[in-house]
């Protein structure tokens, strides 16, 4: 700038203002034309249909000069956008959250606006029932769609008897029996098929024997027959009903035919009837043929007729025990006369029958009657009808003498020492009735007239007579007299007993009751070997409160039980006991499109109202329920309609149309241990199938690297064979049927609308964007691999960088790809140097490299994550804690840890302990343990027990402390500043001491002695002068008894005394004795001796 402002040449002035100028109005520019802030706008139609998601973008404020771009993300991918764009629309759009950033450029100049919106999926799938009303007459059911989710639009039957093309409404009317596909549609366009079957309820009828409703002819050449139609149980007869009866004359000749309508009549049956030729005497045969209102055929055939007349000769009851005589006939004609071939004396056919021998029109013809008996003896008759035919019969009649007969009808439960009596004699009636011996518990005087108790259907009725020896008086009617005896039993109750399978696998349970009676007490008194309790054995604990024994958990075999009742009588009940076992369990699936048939065929030894149920799992809350309705079942509750679907057992059940994972459940009840109760349910899952029947889209994926055209498999969750085809492009019609191959190749960018069509008819439809899928190789980000050092804490571990091979491939075919795991981005670029799966390291980052193996040009995705080593937490505390005897120690570990957990079972910081020996301290740190061992030792208050010295030395005595034995280590002093570990001091000039023990590593007290290390002078001179004028031991004081002798040079003793003395002057006797050297004995309060010498000089 300097040089600018000194320059001379005005051609270089004039460039540089204009260069001047040219910078101020480009400043100017700059600070007039800034871009102006502006507002985006997202909106969006949620995905309703599979892959129709949309985003609508809008902006206000923005230069009218400016362009906009738009880029969109989908989360959690915020790194490389789906779309990069300046239209404001986007289509094809799953569910998902999309960022959406508008930037505003113009001359360079940039700003944007970002909105995030949320895509819901709102795609409700179609799901629906279908019921039928049962074909009875041909075309006449209907099949009814209820949609139970989803938005049904259009409705067809694309198999079945009859076909429906697409129509609105949900019902199909007018249709024959037989199985159907119906097709419903969605207004997505999906459409989803289900297999229905409509029950044919035409009446099945049985069509019985001929019978002959008439004993007679109706002509000498006809029969009247008879046959009944019944309904099959459930069904109705539908009128109406035709019948044709065809005749085969005997010897051949043309069948007659012969037809009969029933018009009307009850719904469960019908009796039809017909008159047909009569070939008597003679075999032939009738075929029955019903055709019913709907067309369906009922056949009886070969119905055999061989008809002749046939005669019958009854004895009939006359008074007083006698008889009289019935003539009969069947397939007669009017008039019968009479012929008697034999009979006894005294009958005589006029007396008892003025009429005979006919002709009779009306039967049956009585010779005697019931005020008339006729003769004892052998009786043979004759007739001819009115078509001359003849026939014979004949009886005899024998008198038998009349018995009285007793019934006797004890009462129930303990009052059976009582009885009902009815006493009859059978032809006679009874008038006069006397009790002439009874029991002496009979509350009435003997005899007892007991006429009044006499009836004329039961005879004498006596009731409530006790158990005893009765005898009565009995007149009959006719004069008859009887004397008759009977006994009236004593109490006499009874068990009744039961076993059931027990809900155990080889398990029975066994139930006994008192007919009209409670049980007070069981045993049992045989049991199998397998019964592992000795017998006898009291189970008297299972009795129920209200007196019913029962008892579960048995082994198979036969058990003796002995009860006693209520009314204290005692039985013996045998029983045998089946375990519960398993003799069949087959079971038959029949998919269809969209339901399922299935047979059960089930057999066990269970009893007890066996029912079985279908129950489906929810794969959400892991619980099984209710297949239509989803109610849970809770496990141990009694299956019922409310949280199971009932099944039949060796039945097809028809027309399921759920699917998911099933379950087949049996209940049935058995006998509970009484004291639990009687009764125990027994719910067995006993089978386990699935039926997916599922069809739709599931997906789209790309199987080539990014480029202009690509590769699109189309994923779907179906069987083959299916059809593949595109319907749409960017939401223009667009055909293109690509056959049974779910991948289409070289397809430009653009949303297109896939269809597949499922071999039943289902229609699964979706849109995929194909500029906005995945690359061929898509390796998914892992999340870290984090360890734990171990005790070595060196910051190394072993990982098995292996573990993250299924997360980054995803839901891509492993044999597809190649993947590598490498320590640079650099080497995995290049595929250089890959890692072994089990890789040992400190932490770093591994950075993953997804290879497709089959693509001619390389096709790869890397993703990075990090390898972390986290330290083995180690607490810094002491590990040694001391602990007084008896008392408790508090150990604290130092804070900063996620948990603690001690082996004592405590998890706080601190615990407070009472007993000696190691504890350990496991603590946690982002989620890794170590272990740390810490040793609680107790120590006493030390107790010293005596103090050995070793003294009579000027420099060179010993003190040696001995303890008591206690807890702890111990330090001694002669200080009580200075301490040592050993209880030994050495070195000691003479004089008084105080020791001092207390523990090592505690503060648990301190003991303390006092002792004195004993020296004695080695001269003296008592020369009066007060110094030396007195020999004693120093310090003897201490030791009041301690005894000191002094002798001379010869062992005379001079003198004696005690520590109170001031010692010896020197004297003997009060003179002084000369200088030289004496001897002296000290005895010690233990006993101890100590001799020396020592001189005296004057």
């Amino acid at each position: 700038m300097d040089g600018f402002l000194q320059t001379s040449h005005p051609s270089f002035l004039r460039l540089n203002v204009q260069k001047v100028s040219c910078l101020l109005a480009f400043l100017f520019f700059q600070l007039t034309f800034a871009l102006p802030d502006f507002t985006l706008t997202v909106t969006k139609t949620d995905e309703s249909c599979l892959g129709n998601g949309t985003l609508t973008f809008a902006v206000s404020g923005t230069d009218p000069a400016a362009s906009v771009e738009y880029k969109i993300y989908q989360l959690p991918d915020l790194i490389n956008a789906i779309s990069v764009q300046t239209n404001n629309f986007l289509g094809g759009r799953a569910s998902g959250t999309y960022r959406v950033i508008a930037t505003q450029s113009l001359n360079g100049e940039t700003n944007s606006q970002m909105q995030e919106i949320t895509i819901n999926n709102v795609i409700v799938p179609l799901a629906y029932t279908l019921s039928s009303t049962h074909a009875v007459c041909g075309p006449d059911a209907a099949i009814t769609v209820t949609p139970t989710s989803g938005n049904a639009v259009q409705f067809e039957i694309i198999s079945g008897p009859v076909i429906r093309s697409l129509q609105s409404s949900p019902v199909f009317s007018l249709i024959p029996a037989g199985t159907y596909e119906v097709r419903v549609f969605d207004n997505c366009g999906v459409g989803w098929v289900v297999t229905h079957t409509v029950i044919s309820d035409a009446a099945s009828l049985t069509v019985s024997p001929i019978g002959f409703p008439d004993e007679m002819l109706p002509t000498c050449d006809s029969v009247n027959i008879a046959n009944s139609l019944t309904a099959s149980a459930g069904d109705a007869l539908s009128y109406p009903l035709n019948v044709e009866y065809t005749i085969f004359p005997p010897g051949g000749g043309t069948p007659i035919v012969i037809t009969k309508t029933v018009a009307s009549g009850e719904t469960a049956s019908a009796d039809v009837s017909a008159e047909i030729p009569l070939y008597y005497d003679q075999p032939y045969y009738v075929n029955v043929k019903v055709t019913d209102n709907c067309g369906n055929i009922f056949f009886r055939n070969d119905n055999l007729i061989d008809i002749k007349l046939k005669a019958l000769l009854s004895a009939e009851d006359a008074k007083c025990g006698q008889k009289f005589l019935s003539v009969r006939a069947s397939f007669y004609r009017p008039d019968i006369t009479v012929q008697w071939l034999s009979t006894p004396p005294g009958f005589d056919p006029v007396a008892f029958n003025a009429a005979h021998p006919g002709p009779f029109s009306l039967l049956p013809i009585n010779y005697g009657s019931y005020d008339q008996p006729v003769p004892w003896g052998f009786y043979k008759v004759k007739i001819t009808d009115g078509c001359g035919r003849t026939a014979e019969a004949e009886t005899t009649l024998i008198y038998q003498d009349p018995h009285p007969v007793a019934d006797i009808q004890p009462y129930v439960g303990c009052e059976s020492n009582k009885s009902l009596v009815k006493i009859k004699i059978p032809g006679f009636l009874i008038v006069t009735a006397i009790l002439t011996a009874a029991p002496s518990a009979y509350p009435f005087p003997i005899p007892d007239d007991v006429s009044d108790q006499i009836t004329e259907n039961d005879g004498v009725v006596l009731d409530h007579l006790i158990t005893g020896q009765y005898s009565i008086h009995l007149v009959d009617d006719c004069g008859n007299v009887y004397d008759f005896n009977f006994f009236v039993p004593d109490t006499q109750t009874s068990t009744t007993s039961l076993a059931r399978p027990d809900c155990e696998f080889g398990k029975g349970s066994v139930r006994i009751r008192g007919s009209s009676t409670t049980l007070t007490s069981a045993v049992m008194t045989s049991a199998p070997a397998e019964f592992q309790t000795p017998v006898p054995y009291d189970v008297g604990f299972n009795l129920t409160p209200n007196g019913t024994f029962s008892m579960s958990g048995l082994p198979p075999g036969i058990y003796i039980f002995h009860v006693t009742d209520s009314c204290g009588l005692s039985h013996d009940v045998t029983v045998n006991v089946v375990g519960y076992a398993e003799s069949q369990n087959d079971f038959s699936l029949t998919p269809h499109c969209g339901s399922f048939d299935f047979l059960l065929n089930y057999t066990s030894t269970a009893s007890g109202g066996e029912t079985f149920w279908l129950q489906k799992l929810n794969t959400v809350t892991n619980t099984w329920g209710h297949p239509l309705t989803g109610v849970a079942y809770i496990d141990g509750d009694i299956p019922s309609n409310l949280n199971s679907y009932p099944i039949a057992n060796n039945t097809i059940n028809l027309n399921l149309t759920f699917t998911g994972q099933f379950r087949i459940v049996k209940y049935y009840q058995s006998f509970n241990d009484g004291s639990a109760g009687e009764f125990k349910e027994c719910i067995k899952p006993i089978r386990e199938f699935e039926f997916t029947g599922e069809f739709e889209i599931i997906g789209f994926e790309k199987i080539t690297c990014n480029g202009a055209l690509a590769d699109i498999r189309v994923l779907t969750n179906g069987v083959p064979p299916l059809t593949y085809k595109i319907i749409r492009k960017n939401g223009q019609p667009f055909f293109f049927d690509n056959g049974n191959n779910n991948v289409f190749t070289n397809l430009e960018q653009a949303v297109y609308t896939f269809e597949v069509q499922h071999a039943c008819g289902h229609i699964a439809v979706g849109d995929a964007d194909v500029a906005q899928l995945p690359s061929l190789a898509n390796a998914v980000q892992p999340g870290n691999l984090e360890l734990c050092d171990d005790a070595s804490n060196d910051g190394q571990e072993t990982f098995d960088l292996s573990s993250q091979d299924a997360v980054i491939l995803g839901t891509q075919i492993p044999t597809d790809y190649t993947l590598t795991y490498h320590t640079s981005l650099a080497d995995a670029t290049l595929g250089a140097n890959p890692l072994p799966a089990s890789f040992t390291s400190g932490n770093t980052t591994i950075y993953a490299r997804l290879k497709y193996n089959g693509s001619a040009t390389e096709c790869f995705d890397i993703v990075q994550f990090q390898l972390i080593v986290h330290p083995y937490p180690v607490p810094d505390m002491a590990q040694v804690w001391p602990m007084c005897e008896g008392n408790s120690v508090t150990i604290t570990a130092p804070l900063g840890f996620d948990s603690y957990s001690w082996s004592t079972g405590q998890h706080t910081r601190s615990i407070t302990v009472s007993q000696s020996g190691p504890i350990v301290l496991t603590v946690t740190d982002d989620g890794c343990s170590g272990d740390f061992a810490v040793d609680v030792v107790v120590s006493s208050v030390p107790t010293i027990q005596h103090i050995d010295t070793s003294d009579w030395t000027q420099n060179d005595n010993t003190i040696a402390i001995i303890l008591e034995q206690g807890n702890g280590d111990y330090l001694f002093s002669i200080d009580g500043v200075h301490y040592q570990a050993s209880n030994v001091f050495n070195n000691l000039p003479p004089g008084g001491y105080t020791v001092y023990v207390k523990d090592s590593i505690g503060d648990c007290g301190i003991a303390t002695g006092d002792v004195f290390l004993l020296t004695y002078p080695r001269f003296f001179t008592p020369n009066g002068d007060g110094f030396n004028d007195f020999w004693k031991i120093k310090f003897s004081e201490i030791e009041p008894h301690l005894m000191t002798y002094i002798f001379d040079r010869y062992g005379k003793l001079i003198t004696g005394f005690l520590p109170d003395s001031p010692g010896w002057d020197g004297k003997l006797n009060g003179q002084p004795l000369p200088s030289t050297d004496y001897w002296f004995l000290v005895v010690r309060e233990d006993g101890k001796e100590f001799r020396g010498h020592f001189a005296m000089k004057r």
